[in-house]
């Protein structure tokens, strides 16, 4: 996808830029964090990767809002392996709610 942006006509110059990253599970280690009341990807077709990083046996997340632009069940396959449901669609994000949590 990152090639499509570069290669697009409409495209001014942008080029890459390269950026530290890490893993989600290692930011909440680092930071002492065991469990997430709500959670935001939004990665610009990354999401899935984020989520298959994610230690779901050491960390816990009650809510989930996911972009999904290409309407792709991925996501929604994998988090349901995880006992997340897709429990609302708002615009291009669905939101997962883990199957035992109680809001």
């Amino acid at each position: 996808r990152i090639q499509r942006e570069l290669d697009h006509p409409d495209n001014s110059g942008s080029g890459l830029v390269k950026v530290r990253t890490e893993r989600l599970s290692t930011l909440m280690d680092k930071y002492e964090l065991t469990h997430v009341n709500f959670c935001s990807i939004d990665v610009e077709g990354g999401e899935l990767g984020v989520l298959q990083s994610i230690d779901f046996d050491r960390h816990t997340f009650d809510v989930f809002v996911i972009e999904n632009n290409y309407n792709d069940d991925g996501v929604a396959l994998y988090l349901a392996s995880k006992g997340y449901n897709r429990t609302y669609k708002i615009s291009i994000d669905d939101v997962y709610l883990r199957a035992d949590c109680r809001l």
